[in-house]
Formats: C-alpha cells, structure tokens, sequence
C-alpha cells in the first residue's frame, strides 16, 4: 500500500494503534466518502472490534494513504467560519487552552489525566486543555516548524513556571 511521508514518519509514530488491515477495509468497503477541498479523499468505515470509525485520508488518487485515525461518531460535514488558533497560558493556575477553532465547547472529555478536549455541537475539537501545562510542556519555547503562518501575534509575555 502507498503512502505519503507524513503517513509514514508522523501518524503512524503517534497513532500506533492503526492496523493496515483496517485501512484496507475502509479503503474497500467506505460508507461514506467526501472529497476535501483540497482534493483529498475521505473514507469512513466502522472497525467492529473497536466500536469507532476509522476515517482514512487518501491523496486524490484515492489509494496513497496520507492520514487515519479512529473517531467514535461520524460527525457531519464540516461548517465554514472563521478559524483562529490561539494559546493561552494561565500562570496563575498553571493552565495551557489551545484554542483551535471559534466556537462553543458542547461537550468535554478528559482523553488523559489533565488533557481535556472541548467538542462543538459537530462532534469537532475546537480546544484543548492542559492542566499543569508546565509539567507536560517547556513553555519557555514555542517551535513553529513548516506551518504557513501569516500572522504571529505575540500579545503578552508571561515568565514560565520552572
């Protein structure tokens, strides 16, 4: 199976849990697809002994696999707005919110002891909550690597915690 570096040398890094089996099924039995606008192809499809989805990214070829990851509810398409991300750090409490998307958190689950995602009323993460962001991360150093950034907005600097 064809897949693209980032595949290879990313998710598959973070997400050892994918099964090659699995992507081959989606990839062959989808119910659902949807071309991103991009021109990427999403393929969904159940993974009974998990319970979830596994949405399978392709290329726009259909076959080089450039992303997968399980989710538990097939969410609807995905609206428009405005998208900001934005990090805030919280000194006084230790706090670190990564703000991916505007929006309204409907619903939170703790993934980790002190990692919380915020869903929007799409089933979409739109934040994440670290608790003793300090113990997770070096907040003295933000390292941005191969992202189109337009704006960087550093609006106040706070010391990190040591």
């Amino acid at each position: 199976m064809k897949t693209t570096n980032y595949f290879t040398t990313s998710v598959t890094v973070r997400r050892p849990y994918l099964k090659m089996k699995w992507i081959e099924y989606v990839l062959n039995s989808p119910i659902c697809t949807e071309v991103q606008a991009n021109g990427r192809i999403r393929h969904w499809a159940l993974i009974v002994e998990t319970g979830k989805y596994l949405r399978v990214v392709t290329e726009p070829d259909g076959k080089t696999i450039h992303n997968a990851f399980l989710i538990a509810v097939l969410s609807p398409k995905r609206g428009g707005g405005r998208k900001k991300m934005v990090f805030q750090y919280h000194p006084d409490t230790d706090m670190l919110y990564l703000k991916l998307v505007e929006g309204v958190s409907t619903e939170s689950e703790e993934v980790t002891p002190g990692i919380v995602l915020d869903f929007d009323e799409h089933n979409r993460v739109i934040g994440i909550e670290i608790e003793d962001a300090s113990n997770f991360v070096d907040l003295s150093r933000l390292e941005v690597l191969a992202l189109p950034v337009a704006n960087l907005i550093l609006s106040e600097r706070v010391s990190a915690k040591v």
